[in-house]
């Protein structure tokens, strides 16, 4: 019940095209204890891109640039998503994209007491419980968008330290650029992707405008354009 009053906490917050909102909470009570919860959510039909991510390389670049900028309002709310990965994402017709699933969400620059996260998306200061922010989700997206791309997940900080079994900082072998993999993904998304999975977070986008902005860049390569409401032109 606490994971569901929070997701209504942070989602009432929102107001966004490309996040979902949670519109209504209902609590019964049973000898004055809360029993049992009802939250109302924005409906949504579609699916996830973990479900479907088949998608041309223009196509995933605009969800890719309207991800980016869901993840920046949130940031502006002063919440970090910490769990942004291709599930949570769900893709409908005409162009629509919702991030969802805030059950995780933190205050912006707050540590959490417990590792939180999905193992393949997780970013190095989630798993050594440092205080969180914009570029945790950067991040997570950088993840999420390597494994739209290339098929593959990246070998995580989390998923060293599970086979490692200790707590020291492990340094993780050279991972191969989402254009050696697939020769359709542009030059320039593939450098971004790799800056965005930094395992410094001073060497990451700091700003979720920063990782538009390079999206922009890369779809004009691919003779597209991403307008400031995030629609291909």
């Amino acid at each position: 019940m606490e994971h569901i009053e929070h997701e209504f906490e942070v989602g009432s917050q929102l107001d966004h095209p490309y996040l979902r909102r949670a519109v209504e909470i209902n609590r019964y009570r049973k000898l004055l204890k809360v029993t049992e919860i009802h939250v109302l959510l924005e409906l949504i039909e579609g699916l996830t891109l973990a479900e479907k991510c088949d998608y041309g390389m223009d196509d995933l670049i605009v969800i890719f640039a309207k991800v980016a900028r869901g993840l920046g309002h949130m940031h502006k709310v002063g919440w970090v998503h910490t769990d942004m990965k291709p599930s949570n994402v769900i893709i409908g017709e005409g162009g629509l994209v919702k991030i969802v699933d805030y059950g995780q969400a933190s205050p912006m620059d707050r540590p959490k007491e417990r590792i939180q996260g999905t193992v393949d998306f997780i970013a190095p200061e989630q798993v050594y419980k440092q205080p969180l922010d914009r570029r945790t989700d950067i991040f997570n997206l950088g993840a999420s968008m390597y494994w739209v791309l290339t098929g593959r997940n990246i070998p995580t900080i989390m998923r060293e330290h599970m086979a490692q079994g200790d707590q020291q900082l492990v340094r993780r072998d050279r991972i191969p650029r989402p254009d050696e993999l697939n020769s359709n993904v542009p030059a320039a998304l593939s450098k971004l992707v790799m800056d965005c999975i930094q395992d410094d977070k001073e060497l990451r986008p700091q700003h979720t405008e920063q990782v538009f902005a390079r999206l922009r860049a890369a779809s004009r390569s691919l003779r597209i354009g991403v307008d400031g409401n995030n629609h291909a032109t």
